[in-house]
């Protein structure tokens, strides 16, 4: 946009320069070269501070981009953040980036200030799907993340829903498909819900399975991936650590350090001997064939087909854990045969649901809308956002400038007008000294007080005051954005889009344009982050699928909706200027024209002083009535800031009741009639949940997805807080005391192994608590210590954002690191090996169980056999324990 406003200076510029020469020579002769001469000798010096300008604007891009990024970055991993207690470290680190743009601002504006300063001194293919490890979810409502922009087949739909397990949770949701699902979905991995539906040639599937439970993995095999599923008539590529479904593959392909080990089918793999063979035994040796839990009336014979043959296999090698697990299963087999005598009825339920959302035009069903629609202010700025602000933690702007630099603005304000009027006045009354001296020598002493006085009043117009005040008010309000969004609930980040969050944090503050239009600039600017980090995040899937024009179209529809407002301040902005010079040219007119009529009664020094400023007018009539609106304009920018300054905050970090010191000493749970819901219009999550845990008790906790296993997880941590009941840890009630005393206390090992950028060290041990030799000790038991040792810069080496230059493997043994470090007496695992494989997870295992043994620990399991050793078993079911 500026590109096309200023091109044009380019040619326009030299024309003026040569027309304006000309016209001087004609009046004053060489004596022009003078002027000429002190204009070239400035050029290089204004150029040598153009390019330090652009030096720094380029520095400060960086660090804007850096800030920007470690943002993006918090904000999809602020659950991590909550859990850990993390959030002072990485506030810091986004206040140093802050300050270190600041600098670069301070000094773009002293550069500023000195170029202005010399300016006025002088005055011059085949379609394919994927279904990739870790999902993407795009912020709209199920069915739309199903159909992917394809068309709707509501035959084929109802098939994929039934397939995929959908229906059960689809009777739960409000409003059904039609519920909205947020871009930070925790806890949902690639599943082939999305992919089913497109009608594709090949389907390449990462390891979809790994984090759904037991029986709901085995129906989403055998109705879509297997020999009789959905996709049987297609090429499907599956990546899975699920060794049971092996044995209904076509071919199996053994992957070890970037090459092909073995290729063949199950029975040639067992017969060969070779390493397939030789895991699969060790596999079974430790855990038992892992049998997934049935759901139909005859899922034993059904599961007969899942598990390696074991006649294939060493008769030694079937262990007791076999029959321990298979009891297990049984149990949980009775509790969900009944499941598919439903699915008829909920298909039915849901048809109908979706016919009534057609047929009538009614609110939208309550917590069906997740992602709330951005709030637009209408008419004037809020008071209290103008002027004094007395509401909690709104500070004015005014009052983040700091009222000593306001007076100083001001006074240099006066100064800059004073001096800017008396130096016309000057030189005009050294104008008349033509009529005094003519034909005289003209005195050296009169001369040189003249041009220092000019010269003086010159420097008076320089002000950098405002520079500072400003520089200082965008630090506390920066500051106070950012300590409320670390406060902020869990709720608010599902509700609300990154990009719209990263819009505040990067809003540009001085912007012309009438008051609305800028509200409608800023608004309609955050569908187009939104969307651009959705597409990024997401691009591998996109590409897969050959949607790039239609993500396309979207980014442009969005950047056309926001270019028309744009459009608008401009055209508002011609409307103005346009009727501010005809006001400007007629005040020039009738001044020339007073001139003209009373000429026998003015001197040439008045009629310059006059025309002068009459020339200007324009200028300043523009600058009068635009700087009277933009009082109103610029703040709306910090208006729409203090909208998230305001949000409600959870709980605070540090209360003046504190725990005991040592606590937790027992890691003593009880859980006393809790119920818990996710915001406050949802219906609940948990419903009544009363159990003691004891101290170094190891609890597992399974149940169908959505039971409400993660939502246990939460509450330890108050992610969630109580709508009824409580949970007391050693005695200590833990809504009774700070979040961060609580949460340093705890440690988790999450189904999401989320890394920031940065270093191994800084991802392990943010505040620098522990040594180096901690540190090794921990990555040992990890078992991560060769893999680090092996690496160039050691501790030191970077990790990229998200982690993506590590495995998931190496990711999560990462995460069990940190947990090794914490030495905490209490331990929970959600679904921690969920998707690594059965190497990393007998490595997990086997830690846990020798140094985590003096802990009360909870483990969310989805295998199995992952919680075979567990002192006691927590069955749930829509919120309740069974």
């Amino acid at each position: 946009m500026d590109v096309t406003n200023f091109i044009h200076l380019l040619w326009s510029n030299v024309l003026q320069i040569i027309l304006a020469i000309y016209f001087l020579w004609a009046e004053l002769g060489p004596s022009v070269l003078a002027g000429v001469g002190v204009m070239v000798i400035l050029i290089p010096i204004n150029g040598v501070l153009a390019t330090k300008n652009r030096a720094i604007q380029v520095k400060n891009m960086k660090n804007k981009d850096s800030r920007l990024k470690i943002m993006n970055e918090i904000l999809s991993g602020i659950k991590i953040l909550k859990y850990f207690a993390w959030e002072p470290s990485f506030q810091n680190q986004v206040h140093s980036l802050r300050k270190k743009e600041l600098k670069n601002l301070l000094r773009f504006g002293q550069l500023q200030s000195a170029i202005m300063f010399l300016l006025y001194l002088t005055p011059v293919l085949g379609s394919v799907a994927y279904v990739p490890q870790q999902s993407w979810i795009q912020n709209g409502t199920i069915k739309e993340n199903i159909l992917f922009g394809s068309e709707l087949d509501e035959k084929k739909y109802q098939q994929v829903l039934e397939a995929c397990a959908l229906l059960p949770d689809l009777e739960v949701l409000p409003g059904g498909d039609m519920a909205e699902i947020g871009e930070k979905v925790f806890g949902t991995r690639g599943d082939p819900k999305g992919a089913t539906y497109q009608n594709s040639d090949i389907y390449i599937l990462d390891d979809p399975l790994s984090a759904v439970d037991a029986h709901v993995g085995k129906h989403i095999f055998n109705k879509v991936l297997g020999p009789n599923g959905l996709l049987k008539s297609k090429t499907r590529i599956l990546v899975t650590h699920s060794i049971h479904f092996l044995p209904q593959v076509d071919e199996i392909v053994v992957v070890g350090n970037g090459t092909i080990l073995e290729k063949g089918s199950y029975s040639t793999l067992l017969a060969n001997k070779g390493l397939f063979a030789k895991n699969l035994k060790t596999f079974v040796k430790h855990t038992g064939p892992e049998d997934e839990a049935t759901v139909n009336e005859d899922s034993e014979d059904d599961d007969c087909g899942l598990v390696p043959s074991v006649e294939e296999i060493p008769e030694d090698v079937a262990s007791l854990s076999m029959k321990r697990e298979n009891d297990l299963r049984r149990t949980l087999s009775r509790r969900s045969r009944s499941s598919s005598r439903h699915l008829k009825s909920l298909k039915d339920s849901l048809k109908i649901r979706n016919a009534n959302i057609l047929k009538e035009e009614e609110e939208p069903v309550r917590g069906q809308k997740l992602i709330k629609k951005e709030f637009v202010q209408t008419g004037k700025v809020n008071a209290t956002v103008k002027s004094t602000i007395q509401k909690k933690k709104k500070v004015p702007f005014m009052r983040a400038i700091g009222w000593c630099s306001i007076v100083f603005i001001l006074l240099a304000f006066v100064i800059y007008y004073v001096a800017f009027i008396g130096s016309n006045l000057w030189l005009s009354a050294w104008t008349s000294d033509s009529k005094i001296y003519n034909g005289t020598n003209y005195p050296s002493s009169q001369r040189d007080m003249r041009v220092g006085v000019y010269g003086a009043l010159g420097i008076a117009q320089a002000n950098i005051w405002s520079v500072y005040g400003c520089n200082h008010a965008s630090n506390i309000l920066h500051k106070q954005l950012l300590n409320n969004i670390l406060r902020a609930p869990m709720s608010f980040f599902d509700t609300t889009p990154i990009g719209r969050i990263v819009n505040r944090f990067a809003g540009i503050f001085y912007v012309s344009t009438s008051r609305q239009l800028r509200r409608l600039d800023s608004v309609t600017r955050s569908p187009i982050y939104s969307h651009f980090s959705e597409t990024v995040s997401g691009l591998s899937v996109i590409r897969a699928f050959e949607h790039q024009q239609r993500f396309l179209k979207q980014s442009e529809t969005a950047i056309d909706t926001n270019q028309k407002c744009v459009f608008s301040w401009i055209t508002s902005n011609r409307w103005l200027a346009v009727r501010l010079e005809l006001i400007g040219n007629l005040i020039v007119f009738f001044a020339s024209l007073m001139m003209v009529i009373y000429r026998k009664n003015l001197t040439g020094d008045t009629v310059g002083f006059v025309l002068s400023n009459a020339l200007n007018i324009t200028q300043t009539l523009n600058w009068l009535v635009r700087m009277t609106s933009e009082i109103e304009t610029n703040i709306v920018a910090v208006e729409r800031i203090t909208e998230y300054i305001n949000v409600e905050n959870e709980a605070p970090w540090v209360t003046d009741k504190r725990p005991p010191e040592g606590w937790p000493s027992k890691g003593e749970i009880q859980f006393s009639n809790y119920q818990v819901r996710y915001r406050p219009e949802l219906d609940l999550v948990l419903r009544g949940i009363t159990c003691d845990i004891k101290s170094t008790e190891k609890i597992g906790v399974v149940g169908r997805t959505g039971a409400g296993k993660s939502s246990l997880t939460n509450c330890l941590f108050r992610i969630l807080e109580a709508a009824g009941g409580q949970i007391t840890i050693d005695g200590v009630d833990i809504a009774s005391i700070g979040l961060h005393d609580l949460r340093e206390k705890l440690t988790i090992i999450p189904q999401d192994p989320i890394l920031f950028s940065g270093s191994l060290r800084m991802n392990l041990d943010p505040f620098n608590n522990y040594s180096d030799e901690e540190i090794w000790k921990a990555l040992e038991l990890s078992h991560l210590k060769s893999f680090v040792a092996g690496l160039q810069a050691g501790l030191s080496y970077e990790v990229t954002e998200g982690g993506d230059n590590l495995s998931i493997g190496q990711r999560q043994l990462l995460c069990l690191a940190r947990a090794l470090l914490r030495k905490s007496k209490i331990l929970i695992m959600d679904e921690a090996t969920a998707a690594v494989d059965l190497e990393t997870d007998q490595l997990i295992q086997m830690t846990i169980q020798t140094e985590f043994s003096h802990c009360t620990t909870i483990t969310i399991a989805h295998r199995l056999h992952t919680i075979m050793d567990s002192d006691k078993v927590m069955v749930l079911d829509s919120g309740k324990i069974v």
